[in-house]
């Protein structure tokens, strides 16, 4: 959608009455000199005769007045005016905008033979930064809809609804394939009808057919404490047995049972109502096979705009903050119409759904990922997922990407297009497995918040099962889970490093070289190594029952690489918020003390934690990657602390970066590198 400040200046392009004509690009010198940078002399006669700019395309329009006139319409949605969301702040303003009246001010690109696109060009900033946006054509071949109803609960909403169900269970092979097996859930609620009042029990397996299709629910849970919500709790699980109305249910899990009547289903999975909440034993043993509770659901209710189970799953809005604004570019006096709308349009649902509070819930992204068919309940729009389509009602009949932070493009669903999905259903025995699509799920994860910390691996422990069933499917041999990590990946994945300030849980969760031992941001973005130099000889985690996916007692590393120790570390300055990174100053000898000949080698230690700040550290190398044009090497490895009563025992506080000038033509420049550090068999815990 546009704001009224940009939708308004580009219909009254043609109205000098009542356009906001600032006057003639070409008598504005001091926008001139910043448009044109590169231009010498101010001679800017030949630069605009170049652009042969015509009619309206000649003058400024102003924008928006001031900053506070562009924060509101960047928080009503607007698509153009949230491009400056990471360039611009209050100050940041143009004398010549500022001379004007104006924080911004645009032009506009009419099409042409040689540029069939119009475009509208936002000027704004300090340095005048030019904001492009271009125009597509809006006729009966726009995939992207228009016509948005009042509400996600009618019945315009839900015959598309039902038109995504369709397609999907008569056309997509893939998603098919997915639930050929038969699965039952150890409960489920069934939805019953006695008069006109609507009513659930709960179930047992063996109770019900198991070729019954049923669904499943992810939503939040809420701040209000459990205690007073409505559970499965081992004295409650007779009361649920006999039968409740749907009426008493909260808001979300009454709307979720209208959700299946409309599709035609009996059958409804919910945690909260389908696991004994007050017995570890039944938590645990629930948890343990929640990837096939959710990969077997014909689909997914995700109420992903609900904070809570009172919010609900359906949701009233206003059609003009969701639709793309049709812009007419018609000239006075043509009778043709000339409908546009902005290229832009067709990335403004990520913004809905990213920012929904579902997305920030940890649980939800196995859910997600598991479930054959997701359908997002938002609120401002409903969301398809599936391993063959993603839509929306904006985009209702055409891929729109990955469903997460667009930093990455990753994980759902099938083909090259979609690794996660290809991956946990692989198309045939020796298919190459995609293990960054693990690593951007860890990322995505590790944003995330759990109301539990010591659910950190539990809460990824259906995912993990079906990564290693699908590495096992590829016939990789060696498929080892350890703590959130895989032994084939190791020792790159071992350099993965927080992106934010993180905090290490004071219980043990997780061994401190896995990335679960913390809470906060988590990346494997960085691994600089090309080279290998150290050995991985043994790796075990010890989980507290038999799935080693889920909860940890211990676990262990033993490591055989070159070592160093540091010294004369100085912080260097950071940004609030930023993590604690400092320069050594010195390398020694692990063992002797002996200062080594530290030459001019840059180096840096990024402590994972501000908690843990340390004088002395012990780096183990990990290897390099070789940079020729610069003869240098960028070395990386793991900054550890000796633990106590162990010897060469080690815990990971950081990761180091080191930078060594080498020749390149000598053949043993390798050896040089690591000539006076020692090769020391070391276990970290």
């Amino acid at each position: 959608m546009l704001c009224n400040v940009c939708r308004e200046g580009l219909e009254g392009i043609w109205d000098p009455e009542n356009s906001r004509r600032l006057g003639l690009f070409k008598d504005f010198p001091d926008i001139l000199r910043d448009y044109f940078q590169d231009v010498e002399d101010e001679n800017y006669d030949e630069e605009l005769s170049k652009l042969n700019l015509q009619g309206v395309e000649q003058y400024i329009f102003g924008h928006h007045v001031n900053y506070d006139s562009l924060v509101r319409s960047q928080e009503l949605g607007c698509v153009l005016c949230n491009v400056f969301d990471q360039f611009n702040d209050r100050d940041d303003i143009h004398p010549a905008l500022a001379d004007l009246g104006y924080y911004s001010v645009f032009q506009v690109i009419l099409p042409r033979s040689n540029r069939p696109r119009p475009e509208m060009v936002i000027l704004s900033g300090e340095m005048l930064e030019k904001f492009t946006h271009e125009m597509v054509a809006h006729d009966e071949n726009d995939h992207v809809n228009s016509a948005i109803s009042h509400s996600t609960s009618d019945p315009q909403t839900w015959a598309l609804v039902q038109t995504w169900v369709d397609r999907c269970l008569n056309g997509h092979q893939l998603c098919c394939r997915e639930a050929a097996e038969l699965f039952s859930p150890t409960r489920l609620l069934e939805l019953h009808h006695v008069g006109d009042e609507k009513t659930f029990r709960l179930v047992l397996r063996g109770e019900f057919d198991p070729r019954e299709r049923y669904v499943t629910l992810s939503h939040c849970w809420g701040p209000e404490p459990a205690e007073k919500k409505l559970r499965l709790l081992k004295n409650k699980q007779e009361v649920l047995r006999n039968g409740l109305p749907v009426a008493i249910l909260p808001r979300t899990f009454r709307d979720a049972f209208e959700v299946i009547e409309r599709l035609g289903i009996r059958y409804l999975w919910i945690d909260r109502l389908c696991i004994i909440q007050d017995s570890k034993e039944d938590w645990q043993a629930e948890a343990s096979i929640m990837g096939p509770v959710y990969s077997h659901g014909l689909l997914n209710i995700a109420a992903l705009g609900a904070t809570d189970d009172q919010s609900g799953c359906f949701f009233n809005r206003d059609p003009m903050l969701v639709a793309p604004t049709i812009i007419d570019l018609s000239s006075h006096g043509d009778n043709i119409a000339a409908f546009y709308r902005f290229e832009a349009e067709e990335e403004s649902w990520r913004k809905d759904f990213e920012g929904e509070p579902l997305i920030s819930r940890a649980w939800v992204l196995q859910e997600r990922v598991l479930s054959t068919r997701n359908l997002y309940f938002g609120s401002k729009q409903v969301f398809w997922e599936c391993f063959e389509m993603h839509c929306c009602e904006t985009m209702p009949n055409t891929w729109m990407g990955g469903l997460e932070p667009s930093t990455k493009s990753t994980f759902i669903p099938g083909s090259k297009k979609y690794p996660w999905k290809s991956l946990i259903n692989p198309q045939k025995k020796g298919s190459v497995i995609p293990i960054t699509s693990w690593q951007n799920a860890v990322e995505n994860y590790s944003k995330c918040n759990l109301t539990l910390p010591s659910d950190k691996l539990v809460a990824l422990s259906g995912l993990a099962k079906r990564m290693g069933n699908a590495m096992k499917s590829s016939g990789l041999s060696d498929y080892t889970y350890l703590a959130g990590l895989w032994k084939h990946t190791l020792p790159e994945t071992l350099l993965w490093i927080p992106k934010t300030n993180c905090r290490r849980v004071p219980s043990y969760r997780a061994p401190s070289w896995s990335w679960a031992s913390l809470d906060g941001d988590v990346s494997f973005g960085r691994t600089e190594c090309r080279r290998w130099n150290v050995d991985v000889l043994k790796a075990k985690t010890i989980p507290g029952r038999d799935d080693v996916t889920a909860e940890l007692t211990s676990g262990f590393l033993i490591l055989r690489g070159y070592t160093c120790a540091t010294r004369n570390l100085k912080q260097l300055k950071t940004q609030p918020g930023e993590r604690s990174t400092y320069k050594i100053g010195s390398l020694h000898h692990p063992e002797t003390g002996v200062k080594l000949d530290f030459g001019d080698r840059r180096a840096m230690l990024e402590f994972d934690t501000l908690d843990e700040i340390y004088e002395d550290v012990v780096i183990l190398i990990f290897g390099f990657r070789p940079c020729k044009p610069f003869s240098v090497v960028m070395i990386q490895g793991l900054a550890l602390v000796p633990v106590d009563g162990y010897q060469f025992s080690y815990r990971r506080v950081g990761c180091v970066f080191l930078e060594e000038t080498v020749d390149f033509d000598d053949p043993d420049f390798e050896k040089d590198i690591y000539s006076e550090l020692p090769l020391q068999t070391i276990t970290i815990i």
